[in-house]
Parts: C-alpha cells; structure tokens; sequence
C-alpha cells in the first residue's frame, strides 16, 4: 500500500505539476493576450488622442483667426461709429446753417421787395417830379418869352415916350 500510495502521490504530484503548468501557461497565455489587448488599446487610444490633438489645434487656429476677424471687424464697426458721429455732428451743423440762411434769405427777400416797393415809390416821385420841372420850365420859358415881349413893348414904349417927350420939349403939340 505503500507503494501504491507512494505511486499514487507521484502521480498526484506529478498532475499537481502538471496542472501548476498548465495554470502558469494558462496565466502566460492569458497575460500575454490581456497585454497585447490593452497594447492594442493603448496604441488605439494613443491614435485617438494625437487626432483630437490635431483637431483642437485645427479648431484653436480657426478661433484665432475668427478672433482676429472679430476684432478687426471691431475696429471696423468703432471706426464706422466715429464717422457716423462725426457726419452727424457735420449735418446737425449744416443743417443749422442751412437754417439760418434760409433765414437770412427771407429777410434780405423782404428787404429787397421793401426796397424795390420804395424804388418803384421814388421813381414814380422822380417821375412826378421831372412832369412839374418840365411844366415849370415850359412856364418859366413863357414866362421868360413874355418878360422877354414885355420887355420889348416896354423898350418901345419907352421910346414912344421919349420921342413923345422930345417933341413935347421941342415945342410940341404935334409929333
């Protein structure tokens, strides 16, 4: 029995052994695949994450050049604002002047029909005028012929007179 029993743990010992190995081969084995596994994986997931490296480098180069455009655009729009201002500024300031030159030119019109009212007044006044210088004239020149007659008769009367006078002195009863 002993030697059955020595066989038999030899036996035993040797399927311990033998199923020792397969677990250490079976472990290797599983080990081996589980790295190869979580190598794939790794590479996988390595892969993955240089893309969305890439892609957040794609994606920050395309926010800075939308940012630059957006602050452009900005500087654009502050630009365009200040213009605006400054041609508001400009048309409440035209607008303004154009006011009180319409302004001005309602008054010079008003003074300029005043004046022309006053114009056409002295003109027909000169007019007026100029009819009684000339009717003045035409009777200082009548006046002026019959001084003029008068004149004359008087210088023959006074001659009539005179011879009148010298007969009369001469002993005149006839002349």
């Amino acid at each position: 029995m002993k030697a059955k029993r020595g066989e038999r743990m030899a036996i035993m010992k040797r399927d311990v052994n033998f199923v020792l190995f397969i677990l250490i081969i079976v472990t290797l084995v599983a080990f081996a695949g589980f790295s190869t596994y979580y190598q794939k994986t790794f590479r996988n997931v390595s892969t993955q994450y240089q893309q969305k490296i890439s892609e957040l480098d794609e994606v920050a180069g395309s926010l800075q050049v939308a940012q630059e455009n957006l602050s452009k655009t900005s500087r654009e729009l502050r630009v365009k604002g200040e213009r605006e201002e400054d041609l508001s500024k400009r048309y409440t300031t035209l607008s303004d002047l154009k006011d009180q030159l319409e302004k001005s030119l309602t008054e010079t019109r008003n003074q300029l029909a005043l004046t022309t009212d006053e114009l056409e007044k002295t003109k027909s006044e000169l007019s007026t005028a100029k009819s009684e210088l000339t009717t003045t004239k035409n009777q200082l020149d009548a006046a002026n012929a019959k001084i003029d007659s008068l004149k004359n008769e008087i210088a023959a009367l006074k001659n009539s007179i005179s011879s009148l006078n010298s007969c009369i002195s001469s002993n005149g009863i006839t002349c």
